[in-house]
């Protein structure tokens, strides 16, 4: 919410909400309530969009500890091989998701390349670079430069 003070912005009333537009460092949009508190951010970044979905959304206009107390965390772990971890380092943003049984990766490297790995039974149908890593098998889809430059991480 900070980028909105040092950037130039506009708010627009859409019905019961509102949502404010602004560029840095990618297109975002803000939808909020009609009091004020976020709904959802959307940022559209290099053709990439993510979006943050707000599911608890509370006014704060009580202590931290008092909101924090109704909520829990999952403490559940995801364990990645160390060289898929090495290689998400040498990313500047990315998304973890489910898609029909497999785990999929999107993200953004360093260098502004697009990149895709899968892990799971179903390698995707184009342009994929598979690797073993600790009986897991990795499909990545990219451009060969980027493939290249992932190799390398991923053997040191």
């Amino acid at each position: 919410m900070r980028d909105i003070e040092k950037a130039k912005y506009t708010v627009v009333k859409r019905g019961e909400y509102y949502e404010i537009s602004f560029e840095k460092n990618g297109k975002y949009l803000i939808f909020l309530d009609k009091t004020g508190i976020p709904i959802k951010i959307k940022r559209d970044y290099m053709g990439t969009v993510s979006e943050l979905i707000f599911e608890y959304r509370e006014p704060i206009d009580k202590p931290p500890d008092e909101i924090l107390s109704k909520l829990s965390l999952d403490e559940s772990e995801i364990y990645l091989p160390e060289p898929l971890m090495t290689l998400l380092q040498n990313f500047r943003f990315f998304r973890i998701q489910n898609c029909k049984g497999n785990i999929e990766i999107y993200g953004i490297m360093k260098n502004g390349a697009k990149v895709r790995i899968c892990f799971g039974t179903t390698p995707p149908s184009t342009g994929t670079l598979t690797i073993e890593l600790n009986n897991m098998k990795l499909f990545i889809v990219t451009d060969e430069k980027t493939m290249e430059t992932i190799k390398e991480i991923i053997h040191k």
